[in-house]
């Protein structure tokens, strides 16, 4: 939530978490680092409508020091307006494309100008580091100006149903780039559904079908769409996937999840078990070796 100052028109962030009680509101501090609401990401193409609860407006003019003396755990009894979901597609239309077949993993880049030459190896460390920080998916410190505290990268802050990449890598080859992978929404995996079967998936030594680096896409035995990518295949299979739900939502993924050999995952819960598996990786000689549709689950190497 926001504001904006009446001396400039400034936006401005909230300093308060507002809970509806009844006959009003009530205002606490922000004690946790800001990240996107429902209703920021449904319009940010992440979350269907149907996820999305109502909201309170506090009338124009509402002063925010008036705000502010009762952030406490105080109580607001003043008027208030509520907004649903409903009254913003009434006015504005659906969100279009919907959460389902919006992007939901963004490539950005930083370009760096300088007046006389190209930056030392030392100064282009100190740029990447700081870069790389917009792909974390944990918590981390941060200090701007004076002030130093906790932030939520943009993964966290979009209930890990957005990714950013900040890789620069060329397209070559007939196997997908390693990063790639964020880019593949569930609406490409739902387009490509075509191209799934139950076949077994190479993964021998002299005729691979799984080099690190290799993207594919599935339909679980529960009927969910994910993606996974190819960390190493050996004797162990280390993948990272993702499993979506119907509404574009992530219901289980992993940066790392190995399966030795002859186990059996399931990607509806990304865990090595024979419950409900979706895939096997089966060994059968020190060369020799698969990746094995099971229970109905059909899978396809991608391609570009």
């Amino acid at each position: 939530m926001g504001f904006a100052d009446s001396g400039y028109g400034q936006g401005l962030q909230f300093p308060c978490v507002v809970t509806s009680t009844p006959g009003g509101v009530r205002l606490s501090p922000r004690l946790d680092p800001p990240v996107f609401e429902d209703l920021d990401l449904y319009l940010m193409g992440f979350l269907p409508a149907d996820q999305v609860g109502p909201h309170v407006v506090f009338p124009r003019g509402t002063q925010s020091a008036d705000l502010f003396t009762v952030c406490g755990g105080g109580t607001w009894n003043g008027s208030l307006q509520t907004v649903t979901i409903e009254d913003i597609v009434r006015q504005a239309g659906p969100r279009t494309p919907d959460a389902a077949h919006s992007p939901h993993s963004f490539r950005i880049a930083t370009i760096i100008v300088t007046p006389d030459g190209l930056l030392s190896h030392d100064v282009m460390s100190f740029y990447s580091f700081f870069v790389q920080r917009a792909e974390m998916t944990e918590e981390t410190s941060v200090h701007i100006g004076f002030a130093k505290g906790r932030a939520k990268p943009f993964y966290l802050s979009t209930r890990g149903i957005g990714t950013l990449s900040t890789s620069i890598v060329s397209a070559a080859g007939s196997v997908a780039p390693l990063s790639i992978f964020a880019t593949l929404t569930p609406g490409d995996i739902a387009a490509a559904s075509g191209t799934l079967g139950e076949r077994a998936i190479s993964g021998s030594d002299d005729a691979s079908e799984l080099p690190p680096g290799a993207i594919l896409l599935y339909r679980t035995n529960e009927g969910r769409y994910g993606k996974l990518e190819i960390i190493e295949s050996g004797y162990n299979l280390a993948i990272r996937f993702v499993t979506y739900a119907s509404s574009g939502t992530i219901v289980a993924s992993s940066d790392r999840l190995v399966v030795s050999g002859t186990y059996l995952a399931d990607l509806d819960s990304g865990s090595i078990t024979t419950a409900s598996a979706d895939l096997q990786w089966s060994q059968w000689s020190e060369s020799v070796r698969s990746l094995d549709p099971v229970n109905g689950a059909r899978f396809g190497v991608w391609t570009l």
